[in-house]
């Protein structure tokens, strides 16, 4: 790992936290956490995860690290 760290590439790895629930309708609402997921949150969608990582890829928030997302009841990341 420190080699890609140490890199000229920049990565972000996003996995769901939890909740994911199968033919749940996608909210485009989620939320980023740490490495690890943070309590709470609402139910993802399975597409949930993809607006994340795609709303990642037009505003890029974080750099060379693990977030989770997870399901938010506020407003859409990004």
């Amino acid at each position: 790992m420190a080699a890609v760290d140490a890199g000229p590439v920049d990565w972000v790895t996003l996995t769901p936290g939890g909740g994911l629930e199968d033919g749940a309708a996608c909210t485009g609402r989620s939320r980023l956490g740490g490495d690890r997921a943070p309590e709470g949150g609402s139910t993802l969608s399975y597409a949930d995860p993809a607006v994340a990582v795609l709303d990642e890829i037009d505003r890029p928030t974080r750099d060379r690290t693990r977030v989770s997302v997870i399901g938010d009841d506020g407003d859409r990341i990004g």
